[in-house]
């Protein structure tokens, strides 16, 4: 699979992530643990960019895009978190537009498009 195909699919995955935290926040329910969601490495993204050669590995974007993502985590653990202690006023806050979730997210997002777009214009699809 192509690169640029990779990440569409992390941005398709990342934005699952979010629907899933959603329904957590409404039933009280996940089928995934706390545990499990506050690390980088356990999703279809993190295992991905965790495969990726050393040399890519060593580039700047994808320091970023791993510091980002792993943000991305602490967050939404803590967002499980509240929505299975039943506190759903404080997980919708905490998912709000100004929270820390949703700004780590856009920044992720935003860093996987900059990636993609970097490849495609070094022809590396």
């Amino acid at each position: 699979m192509s690169f640029d195909v990779e990440i569409r699919d992390a941005v398709q995955v990342h934005a699952a992530w979010k629907q899933r935290l959603n329904t957590a926040i409404r039933t009280g329910q996940s089928d995934l643990s706390v545990a499990v969601v506050c690390r980088d490495d356990q999703c279809r993204l993190g295992r991905w960019l965790y495969s990726l050669d050393e040399p890519m590995q060593a580039s700047h974007r994808w320091q970023c895009v791993r510091r980002k993502h792993a943000d991305f985590h602490r967050h939404a653990a803590r967002v499980l978190e509240l929505a299975l202690s039943g506190d759903t006023s404080a997980a919708r806050a905490a998912t709000s537009y100004s929270s820390g979730f949703a700004q780590t997210s856009a920044r992720l997002m935003a860093d996987l498009i900059e990636w993609q777009k970097e490849t495609v214009s070094l022809g590396a699809v």
